[in-house]
């Protein structure tokens, strides 16, 4: 079975099922010329294939902020999303937030976006029917930041001579409803389960324990100076036979910073040594399994 993994940083990611069916989670591209690594797609301009389904695990400007151009550009393709995205998409494609963001969706783009729930999910499959993706929304929280990661935004004097901008950074983009997703990919009578997080728990791994044993764990390492106590749980619990690391890198300075995974790389490799740990490189896609 293939399955290709293209990250675009923080959570940005694009699975691909035998070339024939697609999905992409937390769509942010635009980011600024000073986060690392530089990304060079563009969501009003790039032509994804395959994309069928674009998951979002929450609300935050970080996850959504280029959902409106990539389902305008994809015309085929549908968004699943927590109910409270709809309305900041609105907001946003009508440039009250942010002018440079406002996008013409037709009526029509906004009935190919979904809300769903904690147990609702959705179903693609190839015109063959021989290739499947199931995808399964559950209810999951947001990681609580640590105070470190707090004070160092605050204070920063750069973050105070646009608290203006910022503060539409933080509270314009509500994150209600989170959502963890499992997808079932199924080809040639072969079955993986991937699971993705687009942020750490707060409430540690409640309700993930039913993907224990995955074969693949997309696994945000961010909003904390050590994450590893969370990380750490969420992966006790599922036991993936991959860990992919994601959201660790510096996507918006000054409010972002690089995040050292190597204390989690480390009890990884200690814990659980059969479980593979494979980095990203942004934009080069790579085979998961095979």
């Amino acid at each position: 079975m293939n399955i290709t993994a293209t990250c675009y940083g923080t959570a940005a990611l694009h699975l691909a099922l035998e070339g024939a069916l697609g999905v992409f989670f937390d769509p942010y591209l635009d980011r600024p010329p000073e986060a690392r690594p530089r990304i060079s797609a563009d969501a009003r301009t790039m032509d994804m294939h395959p994309l069928n389904a674009i998951l979002v695990s929450h609300g935050h400007y970080d996850h959504i902020l280029n959902l409106p151009h990539l389902l305008k550009r994809h015309p085929s393709a549908h968004a699943y999303v927590p109910a409270p995205v709809v309305q900041t998409c609105r907001r946003l494609c009508q440039g009250e937030i942010f002018r440079a963001y406002s996008c013409a969706l037709s009526e029509g783009d906004w009935s190919r976006m979904h809300t769903l729930g904690g147990g609702d999910g959705c179903e693609l499959s190839a015109a063959d029917g021989r290739v499947r993706i199931r995808a399964e929304a559950t209810r999951s929280s947001h990681v609580k930041y640590d105070a470190w990661s707090v004070l160092r935004v605050l204070l920063n004097p750069r973050v105070i001579r646009r608290i203006g901008y910022y503060a539409k950074v933080q509270f314009a983009f509500p994150h209600r409803g989170v959502l963890a997703w499992a997808l079932q990919m199924e080809a040639g009578g072969q079955s993986r389960q991937v699971v993705f997080l687009g942020t750490l728990p707060r409430e540690g791994p409640q309700g993930l324990s039913r993907y224990r044993g995955c074969d693949c764990l997309f696994l945000p390492l961010a909003g904390r100076r050590d994450v590893l106590p969370l990380a750490s749980a969420v992966t006790s619990a599922l036991q993936p036979g991959m860990v992919v690391p994601i959201h660790h890198d510096n996507f918006m300075p000054p409010i972002s910073y690089t995040v050292d995974i190597r204390s989690y790389r480390e009890w990884l490799a200690a814990e659980f040594p059969k479980t593979r740990f494979l980095e990203l490189t942004p934009e080069e896609p790579v085979a998961l399994f095979g």
